[in-house]
């Protein structure tokens, strides 16, 4: 695995066996909506939570968008469009209030003032020429520079970056995968960093007394344990989460069913001849048992009542259908006749 670790104070990245040197651009206009705005279905995705009104981030189709909720009236208003591409994610930064970060598909990582009345960019953009496909933010932490967060890139590569009211600085760059990066989350004790591969690695890297840097533990091979896999061929993670006492990963996947991971109790990894650490770790599948409440009288009446209205609905649906079809059959008809009058 390649490690870039820059030391300047306004570090330029190397490229670590495919990860590109940074641009840096100068503020640019936010990008317009597109004419078929209307046709752009909204998709819901994280939520910032840490001040009113609360920032939405719209993921949906190539919208860009972020939109203001406020709780006490339920009322909501779009913010802007800050990127050309679906957003990846969104932060604010507890020592620069009013600073939003966002990133953007495409590759853009842009702060914003969205205090004032037409939020406006407040500093230069980093950008890199490969997509953005992950976000994870830091905890808050003393020994921790506010507003760091991980960016994973469909080239593989995790960026840390730490969000300043002057910019946007550079910290380390790593490439753990070979493949894109479709997860990541920090420990809340910030020992441990997790980034998962679209193939299903899940890569751990540790930092070490207060330094910034991370450095390679090693990987979990997507086969290495059955419960990655227990009933499906093509399962795929998308998302990690951390327990609140950093001891256990919880691997989210797009089917029913959570894998947990365990870290070892004295976090000592055999890493010596292979960064394969799935002997190191304990793996749990956790697939939730839903249990059903027995319904009461009165819900037994409700319920088939409501039967009773699906059924007349059917018949309904299907009486429709049939008067169409009989409509059909009709036009057929009289133009089979008008065209026998006309050879006549």
């Amino acid at each position: 695995m390649d490690i870039e670790t820059p030391t300047d104070a306004a570090p330029a990245e190397a490229q670590p066996d495919g990860a590109d040197n940074s641009e840096e651009k100068a503020a640019a206009e936010p990008a317009k909506e597109g004419d078929n705005e209307e046709e752009e279905a909204e998709k819901l995705g994280e939520v910032d939570r840490s001040a009113l009104p609360w920032i939405l981030q719209d993921s949906g189709g190539s919208s860009g968008r972020l939109w203001l909720y406020y709780p006490d009236s339920g009322n909501v208003e779009k913010l802007m469009d800050f990127h050309s591409s679906s957003i990846i994610g969104v932060q604010t930064v507890p020592s620069a209030p009013g600073l939003l970060l966002t990133a953007g598909h495409e590759g853009a990582l842009r702060t914003w003032n969205y205090t004032m009345e037409a939020p406006s960019l407040s500093a230069i953009e980093r950008s890199w020429p490969t997509h953005i496909t992950c976000f994870a933010e830091a905890f808050p932490a003393e020994e921790q520079p506010a507003g760091l967060c991980a960016v994973g890139f469909s080239d593989g590569v995790v960026r840390v970056v730490c969000v300043r009211s002057n910019g946007i600085e550079l910290i380390q760059a790593f490439k753990p995968h070979s493949c894109p990066v479709v997860a990541a989350a920090y420990s809340p004790d910030h020992a441990i960093f997790a980034s998962a591969g679209e193939d299903r690695s899940i890569f751990f890297m540790s930092r070490h007394d207060k330094s910034p840097f991370y450095r390679p533990i090693g990987f979990v091979a997507p086969d290495s344990r059955p419960p990655f896999d227990p009933s499906a061929t093509e399962a795929r993670i998308v998302g990690l989460v951390w327990s609140p006492d950093s001891r256990r990963l919880f691997v989210k996947q797009n089917f029913d069913g959570i894998v947990e991971i365990v870290r070892s109790q004295s976090d000592q990894y055999d890493n010596a001849e292979s960064f394969d650490i799935a002997g190191s770790m304990d793996f749990r599948w956790i697939s939730p048992n839903l249990i059903m409440p027995t319904p009461t009288e009165e819900e037994e009446e409700d319920n088939e009542g409501e039967e009773g209205a699906q059924n007349n609905e059917r018949d309904m649906a299907k009486s429709v259908r049939s008067a169409k079809s009989v409509r059909s059959a009709a036009r057929s008809v009289r133009s089979a006749k008008s065209g026998a009058r006309s050879e006549r």
